[in-house]
């Protein structure tokens, strides 16, 4: 905790304040396109995990005809995340069902706000 603690007042010492909740940062931005937004990752006390809906989706936005499934990440993890969310079947039968998917990237620009980009993921039509 003392570990942290010093981390935390490194990075607020810097300008940086606090590392900013990327799934809340995401779930703001497609509110703030008008979407319905859920957060469908769980925690386990018992494990002291996080689990995905399909092992790679943090949370679901729903509005404008559509479902998107998303991923919140930093913006250096973003092309890891890509690779998973194409590894996994069940969000390739989902997307195949008419959901869109994408994963989110933050980083924090050199003023010290947040930016993101965004990578959509194509159905894989031999994966389903």
């Amino acid at each position: 905790a003392r570990e942290r603690h010093e981390r935390k007042e490194a990075r607020r010492a810097a300008g940086k304040g606090e590392a900013p909740d990327l799934l809340r940062e995401t779930m703001k931005l497609y509110g703030s396109r008008g979407y319905l937004t859920h957060r469908t990752e769980r925690y386990d006390a018992a494990l002291k995990r996080r689990f995905d809906l399909f092992g790679c989706v943090d949370g679901l936005a729903i509005g404008h005809g559509r479902t998107v499934a998303f991923q919140a990440t930093s913006w250096d993890n973003t092309s890891a995340r890509v690779k998973k969310m194409k590894a996994s079947k069940l969000l390739q039968a989902a997307l195949a069902a008419g959901w869109t998917a994408v994963i989110v990237g933050w980083r924090r620009d050199s003023a010290g706000r947040l930016e993101h980009k965004e990578v959509w993921i194509e159905a894989e039509s031999d994966q389903v």
